[in-house]
């Protein structure tokens, strides 16, 4: 049985997607990639306009999913994707609302990471999508995101009593089903980027999965705490196992590293919107 798609980016016609550097007043964002990505991009295929491949794209939002995709080790930066401001007319990189740095596994290049540090204006999520996706072709995508307790709908109980680690996922169509992850099952919607990326996805026929995991709270506030960022881990081991994406693609989260680093500095909770431990 197919999950209802349930993005506020849907679209009927993938043709005006194409046509978005005409119709916005925004400046286009810039993708930069290392001299050495540029020049293997051309040897290896003069007629194609991507500059990117890989077997899977790995998405991390700002909150939580950005978080545990710095984390992993041995990646290397190959790019960034820069949204210029709205000002910004030539486009500037030093006035911008966001710069995501752009990585590929030292042992599987294939393998794409993309940690969003910052919070991508809502209207501005399917323009940032669209310029990614513009030169990315990949197989599969798996995009990493986080949800509150207090904006989760439970259709099954009213008990109020979820805690991380807890996660739940999306698909699209074209993905494979998952049989041991919970949906995060109607009437919940995902909104903003996670949307824009998946409802792409969906138009694209591209194989894509978001995994949510849920935010832990501490004195009244939404934060990501090492059981939601571990979460994400082990749902990821899930999602190869049950061949989501392809077998054979691994990396090691160091997350435990990442929170005793934090507290040496005197805090032991990562702020979804505060967090200084962009790697």
């Amino acid at each position: 049985m197919e999950q209802p798609i349930r993005y506020t980016y849907d679209s009927e016609s993938g043709e005006e997607e194409e046509d978005y550097e005409d119709s916005s007043d925004s400046p286009t964002p810039m993708l930069l990639l290392s001299p050495q990505k540029i020049k293997k991009a051309a040897d290896s295929n003069a007629h194609n306009k991507k500059l990117l491949f890989g077997r899977v794209l790995l998405v991390g939002i700002e909150g939580g999913g950005n978080l545990f995709l710095s984390s992993i080790k041995n990646k290397n930066i190959i790019g960034t994707l820069i949204l210029p401001g709205k000002d910004s007319i030539p486009p500037d990189p030093n006035n911008s609302e966001s710069i995501s740095l752009i990585y590929e596994l030292e042992e599987a290049p294939d393998v794409l990471i993309v940690p969003c540090r910052q919070q991508i204006p809502t209207e501005r999520c399917a323009e940032w999508t669209k310029a990614l996706f513009k030169h990315v072709d990949v197989q599969s995508v798996v995009v990493f995101d986080t949800f509150a307790a207090s904006s989760y709908i439970n259709v099954d109980s009213y008990e109020d009593n979820r805690y991380p680690p807890l996660v739940r996922i999306l698909q699209t169509s074209k993905a494979t089903l998952i049989q041991d992850i919970p949906l995060y099952e109607p009437p919940n919607l995902t909104r903003d980027l996670s949307a824009a990326i998946l409802s792409h996805c969906e138009i694209r026929k591209i194989p894509a999965y978001l995994l949510l995991s849920l935010l832990d709270t501490q004195h009244g506030r939404f934060v990501a705490t090492s059981s939601t960022l571990q979460a994400f881990q082990t749902t990821w081991e899930k999602l190869v196992a049950s061949h989501g994406v392809e077998q054979g693609i691994s990396f090691t989260a160091d997350i435990q590293s990442m929170f005793k680093k934090n507290e040496r500095k005197g805090r032991d909770i990562l702020s979804g919107t505060q967090s200084q431990l962009y790697l």
